[in-house]
């Protein structure tokens, strides 16, 4: 077995002459670092052997405890050098940080303008988020961006603040995946995550946004609890993003009779500096609620909370938990994937809805309104959403045929008129070629024969 000690040497002078004396380790402390009564100044070497070369680390310690922490960290990294991916900690990282690593791809970037300006704006967004993340849960080299981290990333864009659809979330990350090819040189078509990862969402830009069927809201909505209720129907009804919901406090909510029996009810969408919110074109804007809805929102606003937020924590502060607990609900309902939930979905929803025709169930508001209501400052932003609602205005009415319907009157072809009386009871009792008829009629017991408008009396019934 290959020889993994690492020593360490002392530079002393031994009758003149310099030489490297091997220092004993003396007693450590249970976290294996020096008493310090133990601990001295010097000049200490590190020394371990690669097979049967001895190697010198290039870095002379001052202190005893210095040396023993180099040690420490070489003697992991002799242990573990062969697993992929281990840098050893006792030499200059070379790994460039992701900021710096930015910055140089993005001054090499060639191509159209639109395509360099996309990319700028979705490194930039990453890096912000990433810088963002505490406990140590950032990355700093490019190195370390994984895929569960770009997981993180995707969900960021589509239930956070950027309030991206799907489609444009997974487009991000396929520019952050090139990046991190080029800059680490890896062959085309390899990174962390692959197109085939995020095929569903890429696909959703070609094809109508997803939205919840009314069979997955009622399951959805039967085991919810009241406040999670009020939440949900927010976001069903109103088409407002995650963090506006988040930063919705009580006067945002707008109650205001405007003549007798006319009410106008509005939610207030707006930017707030004190918290750190700002909305996504910087605009204020105001959406319509129905009543049922507003009562239950002026029923959580009269109850006692820690802070104005309407879906704030128990301690006052914004709920960055909204999807997760959306999830736990699925999976109360017994839905088969909770991961098909998501709430930008109810966005989505909520707009083909306000776009769908009366006819089908929706409100059939004007492109123009519905544009304003969700926050766009133009109608490409839902042009997903109108192509939707036109496919839906192909849909046929599922009924049945008018001959198949139980209580329509079927046509009669043995009765008709009396030519005599005038009674429609009459009995169509033979027809011939050329169009004439025999017809009796039982109120005046008439046997009649019609031929070219001429009636002729045959005989009575009775006589028959």
């Amino acid at each position: 077995m290959a020889n993994k000690a690492v020593n360490i040497y002392e530079r002393v002078k031994v009758q003149g002459k310099w030489t490297d004396c091997s220092v004993p380790i003396p007693k450590l402390k249970v976290d294996g670092t020096l008493y310090l009564k133990d601990d001295r100044e010097g000049k200490f070497h590190i020394s371990w052997y690669e097979g049967k070369s001895k190697k010198w680390h290039p870095k002379t310690c001052v202190t005893l405890s210095d040396a023993l922490r180099v040690k420490a960290d070489k003697e992991w990294f002799v242990q573990n050098q062969n697993r992929p991916g281990v840098q050893d900690p006792t030499l200059p990282d070379t790994r460039l940080p992701i900021s710096v690593a930015i910055n140089g791809y993005i001054d090499a970037l060639m191509g159209a303008k639109a395509t360099k300006k996309a990319h700028r704006h979705d490194l930039r967004e990453f890096e912000a988020w990433n810088e963002s993340l505490e406990n140590k849960k950032g990355k700093k080299f490019v190195e370390e961006i994984d895929k569960a981290h770009m997981r993180r990333f995707f969900e960021y864009l589509v239930d956070d603040e950027p309030g991206n659809c799907p489609f444009t979330a997974a487009w991000k990350l396929m520019r952050l995946n090139k990046f991190i090819r080029t800059v680490l040189k890896l062959d085309a078509g390899k990174g962390p995550i692959k197109k085939s990862d995020y095929r569903r969402e890429l696909k959703t830009g070609q094809t109508p946004p997803e939205i919840y069927t009314r069979d997955e809201l009622k399951l959805l909505f039967e085991v919810m609890t009241a406040d999670e209720v009020a939440l949900f129907e927010t976001f069903l009804n109103s088409g407002l993003r995650k963090r506006e919901v988040m930063f919705l406090e009580d006067d945002d909510l707008i109650v205001e009779t405007l003549s007798p029996g006319l009410v106008k009810r509005q939610i207030r969408v707006t930017s707030k500096h004190r918290l750190g919110f700002m909305t996504k074109n910087g605009k204020t804007r105001f959406v319509p609620v129905e009543r049922d809805l507003m009562n239950k929102l002026l029923l959580l606003k009269g109850t006692k909370r820690p802070s104005k937020l309407l879906f704030g924590t128990r301690t006052g502060l914004p709920d960055y938990h909204m999807l997760d607990t959306l999830r736990s609900i699925a999976k109360r309902a017994g839905m088969g994937d909770p991961t098909q939930c998501w709430l930008h979905k109810f966005r989505s929803t909520c707009a083909t809805n306000w776009l769908r025709a009366k006819r089908l169930g929706g409100k059939g508001y004007d492109i123009g309104v519905v544009r304003d209501w969700l926050g766009h400052d133009d109608c490409k932003s839902i042009e997903a959403y109108i192509a939707h609602v036109r496919e839906e205005e192909l849909i046929e009415p599922d009924e049945p045929e008018p001959a198949l319907l139980k209580n329509s009157p079927k046509p009669d072809s043995t009765h008709t008129m009396c030519p005599i009386c005038g009674c429609t009871d009459a009995e169509l009792s033979s027809t011939f070629i050329g169009g004439s008829r025999i017809v009796f009629c039982p109120r005046c017991q008439d046997l009649v024969y019609e031929h070219d408008g001429k009636r002729t009396l045959l005989k009575k019934r009775d006589q028959v």
